[in-house]
């Protein structure tokens, strides 16, 4: 064998042959991080005004405002479940 060549054909053949020495090991599936905006806790609910002070005007709003608070939260819980039921469908292996 030439000596020119020689050198260039052991390092293809050493190249080849730890490629052929490695594997690739499975990597297991994991879960995306949860968004920020869906795993804050819901705002404390605000106290209803009490004693001879308050108005029903001031019942109503305070009633309004919690029922706010409640819609909010119920739609990032449903987006939370929504979320992890479509993370959970894409890493489970394929029936």
């Amino acid at each position: 064998m030439n000596s020119r060549y020689s050198m260039p054909a052991l390092l293809l053949a050493a190249c080849l042959t730890a490629s052929c020495a490695t594997r690739t090991l499975p990597v297991a599936p994991q879960m995306p991080p949860l968004p920020a905006s869906l795993s804050s806790p819901c705002s404390a609910l605000p106290l209803l005004p009490e004693g001879q002070g308050a108005s029903m005007a001031d019942e109503v709003l305070a009633a309004q405002e919690v029922t706010d608070l409640y819609g909010q939260c119920a739609a990032k819980h449903r987006a939370t479940v929504e979320a992890y039921e479509s993370a959970r469908r894409a890493l489970s292996p394929a029936d």
